[in-house]
């Protein structure tokens, strides 16, 4: 029972212990702890003071929108004007038609402060959406530009295996057709050409392919005919290779058959 009523009594006198502010010098922080002044009306009177100029009575409040007469009733107590006298609060029948048009700024005021409140929020969260979707779309064209370089570099690797192959097979072609000319020559009695040296792997041989002759280069493991063909024609087109490694300019020399060669291959 006791502990009710002291709760009652610092309820009764907690307006009476709050400082009086001054109207005209005080800041909207101060203007925020008046007993229903939040920050919305708190900025709506500084910004009336700004550009209306000082208050010079405490019931020209009535006017900054949002304030109506019950809300300067709640504080008429707690604020001042430095040097004016105080002012008694307005009668009922002096303010009963303006307090209802108060009323009605102030419920305006407040629920247009609360919607644009509302939609501010709404449009930050929209544009944290729109910058993580925006974010999601760079991970995406990312992932789809590794994608294409993969692929491409796929596509050529299988594009030099298919030239290598092939490559090999017209090797293959030409020494059967050799071979098959040798026999129809034998049959019909007449001398046949000499065919062209099989690659001795000789182990430990090396082949200069900057010097060696077709016969020479078809001493490396995996070049035939056709290969060394072309390997003799680019480096008279193109002047001499840097290094083995540099057969890749060569049409249908790929990394597989440069790495078949071995320590056989050199440059000097």
């Amino acid at each position: 029972m006791y502990r009710f009523l002291f709760a009652l009594v610092a309820l009764l006198l907690a307006p009476l212990a709050m400082a009086a502010i001054e109207l005209n010098s005080a800041t909207v922080e101060e203007f925020d702890t008046l007993p229903g002044i939040g920050p919305a009306k708190a900025r709506a009177i500084v910004e009336y003071r700004d550009e209306n100029g000082p208050f010079e009575s405490i019931t020209e409040l009535d006017a900054v929108p949002g304030i109506g007469m019950s809300t300067l009733r709640n504080i008429w107590d707690l604020v001042y004007i430095e040097g004016q006298p105080d002012e008694p609060m307005p009668s009922d029948e002096d303010s009963g038609a303006g307090e209802f048009e108060a009323g009605a700024d102030e419920v305006e005021g407040e629920g247009a402060e609360a919607g644009a409140d509302e939609g501010a929020e709404a449009g930050e969260a929209g544009a944290d959406e729109g910058a993580e979707a925006g974010g999601a779309a760079d991970e995406g064209a990312e992932a789809g530009e590794a994608g294409a370089d993969e692929g491409a570099e796929a596509g050529e690797a299988g594009a030099d295996e298919g030239a290598e192959a092939g490559e090999a097979g017209a090797d293959e072609g030409t020494g059967a057709g050799q071979a098959g000319a040798v026999e129809a020559t034998e049959a019909e009695g007449t001398e046949a050409p000499p065919p062209i040296p099989p690659s001795p792997a000789t182990p430990g041989r090396k082949v200069n392919i900057n010097t060696a002759t077709m016969e020479e280069l078809l001493w490396l493991p995996g070049i035939g005919a056709t290969k060394a063909e072309v390997i003799h024609a680019d480096r008279e087109t193109n002047g001499p290779f840097a290094s083995c490694d540099d057969l890749t300019r060569v049409r249908g020399i790929g990394a597989a058959t440069i790495a078949a060669l071995g320590d056989a291959c050199v440059t000097q």
